[in-house]
């Protein structure tokens, strides 16, 4: 669809004389890979660790924001799955410490210290993943007619990451994601 600026929305609608017209597709394509990793060890000091690690590359043409771009050219909506994360790495670990009865250290406890000192556990879990993808979008500027929002256009050539410290994104001491110059508004 091309749009014509400054005449009114309703006048450009495919089809007249009704307004916004929501459809639902209930076709598409997916392209899903990963691999699971997983390690677990228990040693009998009352130690145990497990460790996870998942890559996932998925690819579709249904989008769940925004909708289909264009209705007419569904695989130009072919990309990164939203909400799927890349790479997810995940670990725990539990020890149980060694006091109380038939452990290493305090075995003979009498009982009611045995209660209060006994059977302590510590544990923790640390989880690590890459962002979700997603798409840089626009809004309609305000007072111009027959101008959609949706997708940004990426500038050919520019560097999505220039002024981005390595390894850094410290956006309260005003280090962005990306490169804001890197997009443009659509032509109308």
């Amino acid at each position: 669809n091309t749009m014509t600026p400054n005449v009114t929305r309703q006048n450009q609608r495919p089809y007249q004389p009704f307004s916004n017209v929501y459809g639902s597709l209930g076709n598409g394509y997916q392209n899903f890979n990963q691999l699971q990793l997983e390690l677990k060890k228990q040693w009998s000091s009352g130690f145990l660790a497990q460790v996870e690690y998942q890559w996932t590359r998925s690819l579709d043409d249904a989008p769940i924001v925004y909708g289909v771009q264009n209705p007419h050219c569904p695989d130009c909506d072919y990309g990164n799955s939203d909400s799927i994360r890349r790479q997810v790495l995940a670990a725990n670990w539990v020890w149980e410490l060694p006091f109380g009865k038939g452990h290493r250290w305090l075995n003979a406890l009498p009982h009611r210290a045995d209660q209060v000192l006994g059977g302590w556990q510590g544990s923790g879990t640390i989880a690590y993943g890459t962002g979700q993808p997603f798409s840089t979008t626009f809004n309609e500027p305000n007072g111009y007619t027959g101008w959609f929002s949706g997708r940004a256009d990426a500038v050919a050539g520019a560097d999505i990451y220039k002024g981005k410290q390595k390894g850094s994104h410290d956006i309260i001491d005003g280090v962005q994601w990306f490169n804001p110059a890197a997009f443009v508004v659509p032509t109308p």
